[in-house]
């Protein structure tokens, strides 16, 4: 019988064992870099932790940091999630590889950031810086932070930068604007506040099912007529993300004077790595607007997690335009921690 060509010879089992001790170490060296991006980026993340959160977490606090530093990192190697946001985004015509994590050091600062946009078109690309060496918001000369995210993500040419700043930290960007207010606090500080106005008057019920979203959805239509500003800052819940705070329990319908008012949704969450409750909806009937109860909604949901875990964390994320619900929610006990910032490129 004739040899085989040289090329389709068998692999020897010694040849075969180098490949497989090749392969060990490169997953290995691969753990080995992960785990020290992982430390390096939590020690960042506990240098900039807001002091009320060390007060209020604790020891737990570096758990939540790393598993939030976890996630983030986990990004930069996640090419099926890359290939879901490609397919959504087919309309730029990139390859998936493109839309993965990425571990920058622009203008010497080490950043973990991606691509992102507020809709499929494409039209308004902008960069989310998840965590740094030094918070973006900090650095005073933004020119050379800006020209290196530019460079990094040129295929699509992004238009501006996404990031949390701590409001314990000094605000030096130039031009930064807030998108969302984080407003958090323990359920138990909220909880022993004096009694709101009209925490007599206001019930809250836990949902069975969404039978009212349609009576739901009313209620923000007419909300927006007369706030029209609001459009595009606030809006009614999907049914899905309803159903998930129904599921973990933590969805009322509100009550005053026992009539049906409005809704309280929460669900557990982590948002720029504080852990808790997060406050994904609130909103009152026309009839019940204008009478401080937002307050004591809050202060009835309060009370109900107080009595099981006082160390919650109750939080949520409030558009600058929305004032009335900023008022609210300092008015409940929350306090701002931070708030996701752009700064224009």
């Amino acid at each position: 019988m004739e040899a085989l060509p040289e090329t389709a010879q068998p692999a020897s089992r010694e040849s075969t064992m180098d490949d497989a001790q090749s392969s060990t170490m490169d997953m290995a060296s691969a753990s080995a870099t992960i785990a020290s991006l992982e430390r390096e980026f939590l020690d960042y993340a506990l240098a900039q932790a807001h002091p009320l959160l060390r007060l209020w977490r604790g020891e737990a606090l570096e758990a939540d940091l790393q598993e939030e530093v976890a996630a983030i990192l986990a990004m930069v190697g996640d090419e099926d999630g890359a290939r879901r946001v490609a397919a959504i985004m087919q309309v730029l015509g990139l390859p998936s590889s493109h839309y993965r994590g990425r571990v920058l050091a622009p203008g010497g600062a080490r950043c973990i950031a991606h691509i992102d946009f507020p809709d499929p078109s494409g039209g308004f690309p902008f960069v989310k810086i998840r965590c740094a060496s030094e918070p973006p918001g900090s650095v005073a000369g933004w020119r050379p932070l800006a020209d290196g995210i530019i460079g990094a993500f040129a295929q699509f040419r992004p238009r501006a930068v996404r990031f949390f700043h701590p409001s314990h930290l000094p605000l030096r960007a130039p031009a930064t604007h807030p998108h969302m207010h984080l407003l958090a606090a323990p359920a138990q500080s909220m909880a022993e506040r004096a009694d709101a106005p009209g925490l007599a008057r206001v019930e809250l019920r836990r949902a069975a099912g969404l039978e009212f979203y349609p009576q739901y959805e009313a209620v923000y239509a007419q909300m927006l007529d007369r706030r029209p500003h609001l459009r595009g800052e606030v809006g009614a819940e999907s049914q899905p993300s309803l159903a998930e705070c129904l599921e973990q329990g933590l969805l009322s319908e509100v009550f005053v004077d026992g009539t049906w008012s409005g809704i309280f949704a929460a669900r557990r969450d982590r948002v720029a790595g504080v852990r808790g409750l997060q406050v994904v909806e609130i909103v009152l009937t026309q009839s019940a607007r204008g009478q401080r109860l937002g307050q004591a909604v809050h202060q009835r949901f309060a009370r109900s997690v107080a009595q099981a875990d006082p160390a919650t964390i109750l939080m949520g994320t409030i558009s600058p335009k929305n004032t009335p619900s900023l008022r609210t929610a300092l008015r409940a006990g929350r306090m701002e921690i931070g708030a996701f910032l752009w700064v224009d490129l």
